[in-house]
C-alpha cells in the first residue's frame, strides 16, 4: 500500500497517540481498538514499531557514559556562561535548546556517526516487531527487505562496514540486496548466518534454529548452504538436508500452514503461533491423528471445523476463546 506524505504523516501521529495511551498502563493488555488499527494495514504496525525503537533508544542512550558526560560538561559550561552575563546564559541556553532537539532522532535511530571509545563503530540500530497473527515487510536501508512474522521482532543494526540483523524471537525471511560490499549477517540465538546476495528465512525456537535457503549461499558456522537446503541446528549439533520441501516453511509468507502428514499434537502448536485464543488437544488418541493440507492462519475456528468434519474429533469453544479438540466417542 504507498502513502502520501500526508498520509504518513497521519499514520505517525495516529502511532504516536495510541504510544503515549499504552504507556500510561504498561500492565495493561491493549485494547480492541488499538488491535483493530494495528492490524488494518502494515503502514500503521511499522509506524507504531519505530515508536517503540525510539523510546527504548532513548532509554538506552539516555544511560550512556558519554552522554551522561556531555551533559555534565553541558551543565559546567552553562553554569560557567550565567556567571559571566546573561548575553551569554542566552547562547548557553539556545544551545540546550538545539541539543535536546536533535537528542530525539539520536535516540530513535543511534547515529551511524557517533562513535564510541578509541573511535570505535556505535551501530544504528532500530527495532521492528509483530504481535500475534501479524505480518510485517519493509524496505531496509541498503535495499534489502525483512519480512517478519507472528510474534517476531527483529533488530537492525548496520555500521559502515556491517549490516547486523538479530532476530530476537519468532521468524523473518530475508531478501538481501546484491552488490554491497559489507557483509550481510543475521544472529539468531547462537547461530550467525552469513549471507551472500540471497534470500532465506530463519526461525528462532526454544530448543532449534531453522534455516531455510532459497536462493543464493549461506554459510551457518562451517557449514556452506546451497538453495533448497534446510539446516537445523540445536545447541552445537547441525543437521543439514539438502533438496527438501520448502513449502511448509514458506508458506507463511501468503498467510498459510502447511501440513503434510503431520501429527495433529504438532499441527494444532504450529497453529497457536497465530491465534490469540489457542487450541488444545484433550487426549492421547486426538494428538496423534495425522493431518495434511493447507489452512489459512489466525483461523482456528475453521481449522477446528474441518477436523470436525473429516476426523473423529469434537471441537468444543469455551467462554475464553480457546477450543478444545477432543477424540468423539
Amino acid at each position: 500500500m504507498k502513502t502520501d506524505g500526508t498520509a504518513t504523516t497521519t499514520i505517525a501521529t495516529e502511532a504516536a497517540r495510541w504510544h503515549e495511551r499504552l504507556a500510561r498502563d504498561p500492565d495493561a493488555a491493549p485494547p480492541e481498538a488499538f488491535e483493530r488499527w494495528r492490524m488494518a494495514d502494515p503502514a500503521h504496525a511499522e509506524a507504531f514499531a519505530r515508536i517503540e525503537a525510539t523510546h527504548d533508544c532513548a532509554r538506552s542512550l539516555a544511560a550512556h557514559p558519554e552522554l551522561l558526560a556531555l551533559r555534565q560538561a553541558t551543565a559546567t559550561r552553562v553554569a560557567v556562561h550565567r556567571a559571566r552575563s546573561a548575553a551569554r546564559k542566552q547562547k548557553a541556553g539556545a544551545a540546550l535548546a538545539a541539543l535536546a532537539l536533535v537528542a530525539l532522532p539520536l535516540a530513535g535511530w543511534y547515529a551511524a556517526e557517533h562513535r564510541g571509545p578509541a573511535g570505535t563503530e556505535v551501530a544504528q540500530t532500530r527495532l521492528f516487531s509483530t504481535g500475534v497473527g501479524q505480518r510485517l515487510s519493509m524496505m531496509l536501508d541498503d535495499g534489502s527487505r525483512l519480512t517478519l512474522n507472528t510474534a517476531t521482532s527483529v533488530r537492525v543494526a548496520y555500521t559502515p562496514t556491517e549490516r547486523h540483523l538479530i532476530l530476537e524471537r519468532g521468524q523473518a525471511w530475508f531478501e538481501v540486496a546484491k552488490g554491497q560490499p559489507r557483509p550481510f549477517r543475521v544472529t539468531a540465538g547462537a547461530h550467525d548466518v552469513i549471507a551472500h546476495g540471497t534470500a532465506f528465512d530463519v526461525r528462532l525456537d526454544a530448543d532449534r534454529t531453522t534455516v531455510l535457503l532459497v536462493e543464493g549461499k549461506v554459510t551457518v558456522g562451517t557449514v556452506a548452504m546451497v538453495p533448497n537446503d534446510l539446516l537445523v541446528a540445536r545447541g552445537d549439533r547441525m543437521t543439514l538436508r539438502h533438496g527438501g520441501d520448502a513449502r511448509q516453511l514458506e508458506a507463511w509468507r501468503e498467510g498459510l500452514v502447511v501440513f503434510a502428514d503431520t501429527p495433529l499434537a504438532e499441527a494444532v502448536a504450529e497453529l497457536n503461533r497465530y491465534a490469540p485464543h489457542p487450541l488444545v488437544v484433550k487426549d492421547g488418541r486426538a494428538a496423534a491423528l495425522r493431518i495434511s493440507g493447507a489452512f489459512r492462519t489466525g483461523e482456528s475456528a475453521t481449522f477446528a471445523e474441518a477436523l470436525e468434519t473429516s476426523f473423529p474429533v469434537q471441537a468444543v469453544t469455551r467462554s475464553d476463546g480457546t477450543i478444545e479438540l477432543s477424540s468423539r466417542r
